[in-house]
């Protein structure tokens, strides 16, 4: 009887490793842990308070919902550019995802390719140069774009930051970075503003943001299968479509993903969007009393082109200077004229990631720079037939790639193919649960593979985990409940002993998905369970038998009195464990027959003999229990 007692009671030590991670990790989208500064960054990246006037955050274009970019339906069904904090100003493009921007490199010229690439907003502009992160060098724009948050300058924004809700963080992250600095000192203001745009810029190369937790992801991890059509689109994408050549497949994300961009420029014939407010802005003035557009219709988008003519005015000189530049700066002036030319109308090539991530099916989104484009299907038809079908004409007739798109001679199913495909690249795909996957991501690290011919071999005398070297009590203890939280306070010597704390989080139904998974396995022994799932507290000796003299009858009876209903298959059960499991376990047990008392052994044995009746009630609850999920 003691025996039972004290396996039962030690199973303990490797459920609150278990649920621990359960609680964390269930999910198949989870929730992320950020760091300080992630933080930090995100409460920049959703305050209203962060504009003049006020109410509008870089997630007002940015929305994580629809894949970081704009998340007004009706917005994007139309002009597409998003209006900025003041009423009636609007900018010239779209609003590009935030997410994934951050493993765009610093704007470089490959030399090999003759291709410009990096950098981040649609032109590039946001280098990467200054701050030696384009998406911290982007995060400095908004704040002071008449057209978008129009602050009047970096002091305004800083003294709103420094009178918000979570001051003290800026000031005391400020400070880990700057040591003995105030970050809201006016004699600080240029480091503050910029270590602004570099906290954003860390919030967005968070895990919450750069997710990867797409049906795409996780297929090719073995975790989602996925289904013809998305699979046929997928070769269509590698191969007839031609999209791969620029929304590239070659791993290059942190842990070796597929990020869907060559992080170039292109400009592939996209039309002009009529529905463009920024065409109605030479009647729009700012504070200096200038138009908006001063072009109104006439105004041509110039792209990439527009940047690098920026960068050969003799007044704007400053950048080749810039502490994170790049090899750009070894071109002349007149050079950069020269590929400014060759580069007219082109546009960064975006990530494919989240390009259909939606509030739901109705929901409106904008492609191309522009917005020209409402739908995926519409994006590839475009790209398979632009040159054979009636179209409008380029915005920029110039430039415009006819080697890689234009007449592809897909069929509307291929088509319909590759939409498919593209929609596997959303994140926070739902991974379906099984039986086999909640055993291997949550039981297997310590419980081993539930094969009998790999499952963890038995310690020996040279490796085994010592016991237990003091007794142990329960206080306060309360029913196990594997679909709820347990938990329970151990004294170890007479002091709390924290890691004895540990939840549960299993449905019931996903307990029976992991008892069948573990039931397809069998020839499974009691002696391979013991050693796969009791060892680790109980330990073996040389001999593959039990190490736990240390543990007293009395201790065993102390343990069970704490358990509400005195249940002795409980800490068996919240290991997912059957009862055939448990009997396997217990003859396993008893065939030791390490007691140098036999009279303890036929006391064994028949209390073992007489569970076998109770244990028929618990055949009974499990056929009705696990119908339904809670």
């Amino acid at each position: 009887m003691i025996r039972r007692y004290m396996i039962f009671y030690f199973l303990a030590c490797t459920v609150f490793a278990f649920g621990a991670q359960v609680v964390v990790e269930a999910s198949s989208h989870p929730t992320q842990m950020l760091s300080s500064m992630e933080q930090l960054g995100k409460e920049l990246f959703f305050d209203t308070n962060l504009s003049t006037p006020k109410f509008q955050s870089c997630a007002t274009c940015h929305n994580p919902e629809v894949g970081w970019t704009g998340p007004d339906m009706n917005i994007n069904a139309h002009g597409a550019v998003y209006e900025g904090a003041v009423r009636g100003r609007f900018g010239n493009r779209k609003p590009p995802s935030s997410g994934y921007a951050t493993v765009s490199p610093n704007f470089y010229y490959d030399i090999d390719e003759g291709l410009f690439i990096g950098g981040n907003f649609w032109d590039g502009r946001a280098t990467g140069w200054d701050l030696g992160n384009p998406a911290a060098d982007q995060a400095r724009g908004p704040f002071l774009n008449p057209v978008e948050q129009n602050n009047p300058d970096k002091k305004t924004v800083i003294y709103k930051v420094c009178n918000s809700a979570y001051k003290q963080l800026f000031k005391d992250e400020f400070m880990v970075k700057y040591p003995g600095m105030n970050a809201c000192d006016p004699a600080n203001t240029e480091k503050a503003y910029d270590f602004i745009a570099l906290v954003i810029a860390e919030y967005e190369d968070s895990s919450e943001v750069n997710q990867f937790t797409s049906k795409f992801d996780y297929w090719m991890n073995g975790m989602a299968t996925l289904t013809a059509q998305e699979e046929w689109g997928m070769e269509l994408y590698k191969g007839k479509g031609k999209c791969v050549l620029c929304h590239v497949m070659d791993g290059q994300g942190p842990n070796g993903e597929d990020l869907f961009t060559d992080f170039t420029f292109d400009n592939i014939g996209v039309p002009k969007n009529p529905k463009n407010p920024f065409y109605k802005m030479d009647k729009v003035y700012l504070d200096d009393g200038m138009p908006i557009n001063p072009k109104g219709k006439y105004w041509i988008d110039p792209g990439l082109g527009g940047f690098l003519k920026g960068l050969a005015d003799p007044d704007n000189q400053m950048w080749r200077n810039s502490p994170h530049v790049t090899n750009v700066k070894d071109f002349t002036n007149e050079e950069l004229m020269t590929l400014a030319a060759d580069n007219y109308g082109k546009h960064k090539v975006p990530t494919l990631r989240n390009v259909d991530l939606k509030m739901n099916d109705g929901f409106v989104k904008a492609y191309m720079h522009n917005g020209v484009f409402k739908s995926l299907k519409e994006v590839v038809h475009f790209y398979n037939t632009r040159d054979v079908e009636s179209w409008p004409p380029p915005e920029v007739a110039e430039n415009v790639n006819v080697d890689e798109l234009g007449a592809l001679g897909l069929t509307e199913a291929e088509e319909e193919a590759i939409v498919a495909f593209m929609k596997t690249l959303s994140d926070g795909y739902n991974v379906p649960i099984t039986g086999e996957r909640l055993y291997k991501n949550f039981c297997k690290s310590c419980h081993g593979s539930a094969d009998p011919a790999n499952m963890m071999p038995p310690p020996t005398a040279a490796n085994m985990m010592p016991p237990p070297t003091a007794p142990r009590k329960v206080i306060g203890a309360r029913t196990c409940s594997i679909k709820g939280a347990i938990y329970g306070t151990y004294v170890f010597k007479g002091g709390v002993y924290p890691m004895r704390t540990f939840k549960g989080a299993f449905t019931d139904m996903q307990t029976k998905m992991i008892s069948d998974y573990l039931n397809d396995f069998n020839g499974i022994t009691g002696q391979q369970r013991f050693t796969t799932t009791c060892a680790g507290c109980h330990g073996m000796d040389a001999k593959g038998g039990r190490v736990d003299e240390d543990i007293t009858g009395e201790d065993a009876h102390d343990i069970f009195e704490a358990i509400q209903d005195e249940d002795p298959m409980y800490f068996l059960k919240c290991l997912l464990y059957t009862p055939d499991d448990i009997h396997d376990i217990g003859y396993y047990l008893m065939m030791l027959d390490y007691d140098d008392d036999d009279s303890d052994d036929d006391e064994y044995d028949d209390e073992y003999d007489d569970d076998e009746k109770e244990d028929d009630r618990y055949d009974h609850d499990d056929s009705d229990k696990y119908e339904h999920d809670d």
